[in-house]
């Protein structure tokens, strides 16, 4: 029975689908995506290794099987907002059971600084089909509930030295997003080292490298103000918007002719708008003192520089 010898775990909205399609070029690598075995809110985890081993059967020998799953790191879902978010405690949970099923996993984290994510998640919202304004879903985002801090599982040193605890540090390999961004090729000569495998073939990390490109802030209140006049009710995992006044798909199809040609002409996205000096302090405020950590366990200069 074969199991992955390698998790990507995290984080949503940190670059997943680029590093996914790197990951799908390699020929020494099997990839699977969402099996859904690990996540808390499925049942599948019951089922065992062996039901496990099935999203890995045809996996050539000589390959390295990899499940990439960037939501394994934010396991809560708010069903109203449908934005993901996690706690410490989800984290920990689900790393025993990767602990459980997998023997001596590699686990690959991507991190974004928390600034950008808070926004690329409201980008995200409202591409779903969101009508709030920035100001009511940054209060949301930084409220608890059920008990929850919904920002915790962003206290990115605390979750690593979690992972190490669980899988050892010679087992836990972090990227930094804006890092990844700017020198691909280091990064993936380090992942290859990292996952013991043939570097990455140039041609084929060029020719297939794709990406979530979100669109411009003047967009993206355009959209808001779209969403609030046609759409009835915002995407669901189990559905797309319901709209008023026009059919889904037409709605679907304007959108994404937007945002296509937004991505061809507008280069300077302007999101940091969506921020004023008050709030970006105030987030840097809460992440401080884990990022300055998180500065000395990593020893990295991307950290020092774009985090603190």
């Amino acid at each position: 029975m074969r199991l992955p010898q390698a998790i990507h775990m995290g984080y949503s909205k940190a670059m997943s689908t680029t590093l996914k399609s790197w990951l799908g070029t390699h020929s020494g690598i099997h990839l699977k995506t969402k099996t859904n075995f690990f996540p808390l809110y499925y049942d599948n985890f019951r089922k065992g290794k062996e039901y496990y081993g099935q999203f890995f059967s045809d996996a050539k020998p000589e390959q390295l099987c990899i499940e990439s799953d960037e939501h394994l790191a934010v396991q809560y879902l708010d069903r109203d907002w449908w934005v993901n978010f996690s706690n410490l405690e989800s984290i920990e949970k689900i790393s025993k059971r990767i602990r459980d099923i997998l023997l001596d996993p590699k686990i690959i984290v991507v991190i974004r600084n928390q600034t950008d994510m808070v926004v690329s998640k409201y980008i995200q919202y409202i591409r779903g089909g969101g009508f709030e304004s920035f100001d009511s879903f940054f209060h949301r985002m930084f409220s608890e509930t059920d008990g929850i801090l919904r920002y915790e599982g962003y206290y990115y040193s605390q979750v690593l030295e979690l992972l190490w605890d669980y899988f050892g540090r010679k087992n836990v390999y972090v990227i930094v997003q804006e890092y990844f961004r700017k020198r691909p090729e280091v990064i993936l000569r380090e992942l290859a080292n990292f996952l013991d495998i043939e570097a990455f073939k140039k041609k084929n990390v060029l020719s297939n490298r794709r990406s979530n490109t979100s669109p411009s802030y003047n967009v993206v209140l355009l959209e808001r103000n779209i969403n609030k006049l046609v759409v009835r009710r915002k995407n669901t995992h189990i559905s797309k918007a319901n709209c008023r006044f026009i059919p889904q798909k037409l709605y679907a199809v304007n959108i994404l002719i937007l945002e296509t040609i937004d991505g061809k002409i507008i280069k300077d996205k302007k999101k940091a708008l969506f921020l004023d000096n008050e709030k970006r302090a105030y987030i840097r405020d809460i992440f401080l003192k884990d990022n300055q950590r998180l500065c000395l366990l990593l020893n990295s200069s991307a950290i020092k520089s774009l985090y603190l």
